[in-house]
């Protein structure tokens, strides 16, 4: 028993929720293009995104919905165990959709003004189970109120409140086999996205929808809870079908009689595929028929029972027999005729010019065209002269121009002439660049018609071709700078050294000046060597170095120095850094002469006829033995060792006394170390200059250098 009334209960949320009013797609008003009975034009019939109902709009359904109600209750489960029922007595049956006043609301914190809608279900039923000897006694009451944003933007708001009450009793004594009671609190807030603007027949769209509900249930076998939940889904709408529908008459006005209302057949689908119910949409946001869906079979049709919108109310303020919503004169002064649109002659513009019929000049015109501007309109003028001419628009050859015109005389006016050319060039005067002369000439091809061009300059070098020295060439480019443009040059010569820049092998250098004869001009030569000993001219201090001959760094060969001063030059020179004084005649090869061969210098030779093979004495002279002395103890050998020794001793004691005579002190003998001067080249020996500095080897073949100090004129030792 408690699942019959859970399924009772079910279904009705599930259709209460699928009205119409409860989507926004139906929130829509509607355009309607012919009346009076006349067959409306389905593809004109388009419903608005609009709201047009009133505070005290409603609307009934008959007992459609309760006697599916019945069919489901009697329904056979084909479950022994849960039989259904046999026959259903309807006491009560009332579905009501009432329109209120508009309230201020809230929508997730942004106040809002709502369009608020109210919903009533009530119903009082017997259910008999006749085999099974029980009824159930049942009344069910849903009141729910719907908050709908006036923007019509898909959002709204459900608060319901439903409970009902349930009596078994065995239908022979009436005794109570059980009974109970439920209620239920529900709120909805949803967000419905994807609603079309307007919709006619044909059309499809999806609504996504987003949904918080709240809920609380009472039962009085303690069977209670609460909870929330939030989901998202998406419906497809279809507008398929539209009908004529015949309805009862409307209370706002029962005097006009019955109705034949246009709507349009609006079906949602679930993603499962499930068809919700579906309605016939009017003309005024409000469903006039429900067609009721269960396992996407049609169970039941709901017409209207009793209904009230006051949109639909014929009013006719003017009495002329048009009703106010369809006048387009709703004033007419009574007793005049009017036309299907509720206007009289007095109120028409029959010439659609603006002005009422009585106050139209020229009927049948429009009193406002007066295109010559001659302060009579057109429709009345004798002559209509737009472009004031003296001829006609009809017989003008050019309107809105004067005929008379032909400005270049060819006898076409300019109006329909297709070249107005004044001065014959074939140059339309628009585009004329010079006007009277003829713009083809143009012998610089400049683009400016040579009678105006200021500079007329064939070759583009900014010279008038009067002027121009060199025609059909840059005037203005000379390379060489000689007065003559390189393309009339008959040498171009940039460093004027009489060769063409295009042979010239030293540019911006005389090619004839090549001081060595290398065959490179001197301006473009690394190194000019005059004598080809390697040594530029600008350091080499001997010019005319012989061929083949090796220069030292000053670019002098051996054959140009004479390092010893001797005038023997160093090629030849057998003591290069030996002077070889006056006495080099036999031979005179630069070495002192030692003419005897007694090993004793000429310049130092007392005797430089010495024979050969006989002693010599200190001057260099032969020694002659004295053979007049006795010869005593010293005579023979041993006294010529004893004389010998003598002489040593001679000589040592002479030595002795010089130095002492040196020193410079007053006594005869000096025990001060004798000092041997370093062995190096005489002040007056002459080196060979390298690097700024006269060097020289000493002695010769020795690898002994030694430098000359300029200040003192000393040789010191190389290290």
């Amino acid at each position: 028993m408690k699942r019959t009334i859970s399924l009772v209960t079910i279904f009705l949320l599930v259709s209460i929720l699928a009205l119409p009013w409860a989507n926004p797609n139906t929130e829509l008003d509607t355009e309607i293009v012919q009346f009076s009975g006349d067959p409306i034009d389905t593809e004109q019939f388009i419903i608005y995104n609009q709201w047009q109902l009133q505070s005290g709009d409603y609307i009934e359904l008959d007992d459609a919905l309760c006697d599916w109600f019945e069919e489901m209750l009697t329904e056979d489960s084909g479950n022994p165990a849960d039989p259904n029922f046999d026959r259903v007595t309807i006491n009560n049956c009332n579905y009501r959709f009432e329109v209120m006043d508009d309230q201020s609301c809230d929508f997730n914190g942004t106040a809002a003004i709502c369009h608020v809608v109210n919903l009533t279900l009530d119903i009082d039923l017997i259910a008999f189970n006749d085999s099974e000897n029980y009824q159930l006694e049942l009344v069910i009451e849903v009141h729910e109120t719907n908050f709908i944003h006036s923007d019509l933007n898909g959002w709204e708001k459900y608060v319901e409140v439903s409970n009902d009450e349930y009596t078994l009793r065995e239908q022979s004594s009436g005794a109570i086999l059980d009974e109970g009671w439920s209620w239920e609190n529900y709120s909805n807030t949803e967000y419905i996205t994807g609603i079309p603007e307007s919709i006619k027949e044909g059309d499809s769209w999806i609504e996504s929808i987003h949904r918080y509900e709240e809920y609380t249930h009472e039962s009085e076998d303690g069977d209670n809870e609460s909870g929330s939940d939030e989901y998202w889904h998406n419906d497809t709408v279809e507008a398929y079908d539209f009908v004529q529908i015949d309805l009862p008459p409307n209370q706002a006005n029962p005097s006009a009689g019955n109705v034949t209302m246009d709507a349009l057949m609006v079906r949602t689908t679930d993603e499962s595929g499930e068809i919700g119910d579906v309605i016939a949409m009017s003309e005024y946001t409000i469903p006039i028929q429900v067609h009721f869906y269960d396992d996407n079979n049609l169970t039941a049709i709901g017409n209207l029972s009793s209904w009230s919108i006051q949109a639909q109310v014929i009013i006719d303020t003017d009495s002329d027999g048009v009703e106010d919503e369809y006048d387009l004169c709703p004033s007419t002064a009574e007793g005049q005729s009017v036309n299907a649109e509720g206007c009289a002659w007095y109120q028409l513009d029959d010439d659609d010019d603006g002005i009422l019929n009585p106050f139209d000049q020229c009927e049948g015109f429009d009193d406002s065209i007066d295109v010559d501007n001659d302060e009579i309109i057109d429709g009345c003028d004798d002559i209509i002269d737009s472009d004031n001419d003296g001829v006609s628009d009809d017989e003008d050859q050019c309107n809105g121009q004067d005929d008379t015109i032909d400005v270049d005389n060819d006898t076409i006016i300019d109006c329909l002439d297709p070249l107005i050319d004044s001065d014959g060039d074939l140059v339309s005067d628009e585009d004329d660049l010079c006007p009277g002369f003829d713009d083809n000439i143009d012998y610089d091809n400049d683009g400016i018609p040579d009678d105006c061009d200021p500079l007329i300059d064939s070759d583009g070098d900014y010279i008038s071709d009067e002027n121009d020295q060199c025609e059909g060439y840059d005037d203005d480019i000379d390379q060489d700078n000689d007065g003559i443009p390189d393309d009339c040059d008959q040498i171009i010569d940039s460093d004027s050294d009489g060769v063409s820049d295009e042979e010239d092998t030293c540019a911006g250098h005389d090619d004839s000046i090549d001081i060595d004869s290398d065959g490179i001009a001197d301006g473009c030569d690394m190194l000019i060597d005059s004598d080809n000993d390697f040594v530029p001219n600008y350091i080499d201090i001997c010019a005319a170095t012989p061929a083949g001959e090796t220069s030292n760094l000053e670019g002098c060969s051996p054959s140009q120095t004479d390092a010893d001063l001797d005038t023997i030059m160093d090629d030849v020179d057998v003591c290069k850094y030996t002077h070889r004084g006056e006495y080099d005649t036999n031979p005179m090869d630069g070495c002192p002469d030692d003419s005897d061969a007694d090993g004793f210098l000429d310049e130092e030779d007392a005797c430089q006829d010495s024979k050969p093979d006989v002693e010599i004495d200190k001057d260099g002279c032969e020694v002659i033995p004295d053979t007049t002395k006795d010869e005593g103890f010293m005579s023979g050998a041993t006294g010529t060792v004893v004389v010998g020794i003598g002489s040593v001793v001679a000589i040592a004691i002479v030595v002795f006394m010089l130095m002492g005579m040196r020193g410079g002190g007053g006594d005869e003998f000096t025990s001060e170390e004798e000092t041997i001067a370093p062995i190096g080249p005489p002040p007056s020996h002459v080196g060979e200059m390298r690097d700024g500095h006269e060097v020289t080897m000493y002695p010769s073949d020795s690898n002994e250098w030694w430098w000359k100090d300029p200040s003192t004129g000393d040789w010191s030792r190389w290290n």
